[in-house]
């Protein structure tokens, strides 16, 4: 289930099963140590940005293990999302945990963590759950239900400038890249206008501000 999807055929590797082990062990260290923290945030959290970014991720992961297991059984892909959003967690500043708000939100972040990772590593997950306060089993519990709100990414309005003038705006990701953005406003009717028939010269991006475009 971690190398394929399960119609594909896969011979056996044992360096597979060290990664999966690897992997088990890094949720274990990352919880564990932080079982009590996590099993006391009882506040609610805030509308701070360090706050909707832990939500964001854990909402998203949720949305794409979800649509992976029920929809497409597209295990290895599901399983691809809970190790990103195991990185992301990693990279939270260890004092969060400790901040009312933020650990709130985290709280909710490793309890979806353990229940999208259930299905895959049951006795880990219910031995994690049973330390951060969980109650009942885990596997007995409602699958959790994703806010879509949380979810989306916030969104940005980019000036589209040809030789100077502004000739269009586009509405994008937050993050969106370079690439992304370029794609998305050369396939805008108010910029192949000015554009069409003629060579790109020069383009300059400034992240979630200005696309600039310079033609012949």
């Amino acid at each position: 289930m971690f190398a394929a999807p399960p119609e594909k055929d896969l011979d056996w590797n044992e360096q597979g099963v060290e990664g999966a082990f690897r992997f088990l062990n890094r949720i274990h260290r990352l919880v564990a140590p932080r079982a009590k923290a996590i099993a006391d945030a009882t506040a609610a959290w805030d509308g701070s940005a360090e706050v909707r970014a832990i939500r964001q991720v854990t909402h998203r992961t949720l949305i794409k293990v979800t649509g992976d297991i029920e929809d497409r059984s597209h295990f290895n892909t599901a399983i691809s999302a809970v190790m990103e959003m195991v990185n992301f967690l990693y990279l939270v500043p260890e004092a969060a945990w400790g901040r009312a708000a933020s650990a709130a939100a985290l709280r909710e972040a490793v309890e979806i963590l353990l229940h999208v990772l259930s299905p895959f590593a049951p006795h880990l997950c219910e031995e994690l759950w049973e330390r951060i306060g969980g109650k009942g089993l885990l596997c007995s519990r409602s699958w959790p239900v994703a806010d879509a709100d949380v979810a989306r990414e916030e969104e940005v309005e980019v000036v589209v400038q040809i030789n100077g003038k502004v000739r269009s705006k586009l509405t994008v990701g937050a993050g969106a890249g370079e690439d992304e953005v370029r794609d998305r406003l050369m396939a805008d009717p108010k910029v192949r206008e000015y554009t069409a028939g003629r060579e790109i010269r020069k383009t300059v991006y400034v992240p979630g501000k200005l696309f600039s475009i310079v033609v012949s």
